[in-house]
């Protein structure tokens, strides 16, 4: 229970023993009021949490991540040449894939390194 809401039960508890009790035992049902109104002044507010670091944006180019259709299957009546072509083909272009996505890895490296930087860290 908070603070705040024992005060205010305490002030409840309070007003029904005046109204109820006068006299003696109103002084009494006061008494509890008083203490939590001083503990609550003796209290310190919650230091305040740590800004949140700001997030790094190390999204690629769309040119670095542009889709490249893949290269056409043979279809119908085809030769082992066109095979071997068609194999040559998709070789050739897993291979522009892999060199992008490794371009892309070594980009986000660096971006990381720069803010890193920025921030007053060392680029690892």
């Amino acid at each position: 229970m908070s603070r705040h809401a024992l005060v205010v039960a305490a002030g409840i508890i309070a007003a029904v023993g005046i109204v109820c009790f006068p006299g003696r035992v109103a002084r009494w049902a006061v008494l509890p009021l008083l203490a939590l109104l001083l503990t609550a002044c003796a209290s310190t507010p919650e230091p305040l949490p740590e800004p949140l670091a700001t997030p790094v944006v190390c999204a690629p180019g769309p040119g670095m991540t542009e889709d490249e259709a893949s290269p056409d299957k043979p279809a119908g009546e085809y030769t082992q040449r066109d095979v071997a072509r068609y194999v040559a083909e998709v070789h050739q272009w897993g291979s522009r894939g892999w060199t992008k996505l490794a371009r892309v890895r070594q980009w986000s490296r660096d971006c990381v390194d720069r803010a890193a930087v920025r921030d007053g860290g060392r680029a690892e």
